[in-house]
């Protein structure tokens, strides 16, 4: 095995695509399964390859894997599909930003400081600050569906995967942050409440 990926050796299958899919920013936009398949190969290689023909990948031990990472046994790190692509929850981004280091080749991985990403993460902070939905958050007080759904820039004509997929991509812009990663999941709670991803 190449050597500068032997860390991916204590990973398991489904850890390898979840950071796969990371890696290639699945923790803002939905990455493609053929994608994700070929990053896991190159962070563990010869674990998704054929047998009878190891230098070709096999997308259907990925596909597995990435179904595996949507269920609630795996810590539901995944959400999507292979019609939509898959991205990740935030706890597969708290997860995965986590432990991201374990994969050996630092050129692999796409650098974390993206100056796009930080600045819409500044201005979703400044927009979030001036919500009254913080402003209760913060004082105690109840929070409306409505100003809830503000947070997260959906109204009730957004349902189903598309809801969850949003409001998965604004909580994960804060997974980090002490502060708003509370905040995030509490109106994520008023928004998806118990409701599974269709």
């Amino acid at each position: 095995m190449n050597e500068k990926f032997q860390a991916s050796e204590g990973l398991s299958n489904v850890e390898v695509v979840v950071l796969a899919a990371y890696i290639l920013g699945g923790d803002q936009t939905p990455v493609d399964t053929e994608d994700i398949a070929m990053k896991a190969n190159e962070l563990a290689p010869g674990r998704f390859t054929w047998r009878k023909y190891p230098d070709q990948v096999d997308l259907e031990p990925v596909r597995k894997r990435l179904s595996d990472a949507l269920s609630f046994e795996h810590g539901k790190l995944l959400a999507g599909g292979v019609v939509r692509g898959w991205h990740l929850t935030p706890s597969g981004v708290a997860w995965a930003s986590q432990n991201v280091k374990r994969v050996a080749d630092r050129s692999a991985g796409r650098k974390r400081v993206d100056r796009d990403l930080t600045r819409r993460r500044r201005n979703e902070q400044v927009r979030v600050y001036s919500l009254p939905a913080w402003v209760k958050f913060a004082t105690g007080k109840d929070v409306s569906l409505r100003e809830a759904e503000a947070v997260f820039r959906v109204s009730e004509y957004v349902q189903g995967s598309r809801r969850q997929q949003l409001v998965d991509r604004a909580r994960s812009l804060f997974v980090e942050d002490e502060e708003l990663s509370p905040f995030m999941d509490a109106m994520a709670e008023i928004v998806i409440g118990d409701r599974e991803e269709a």
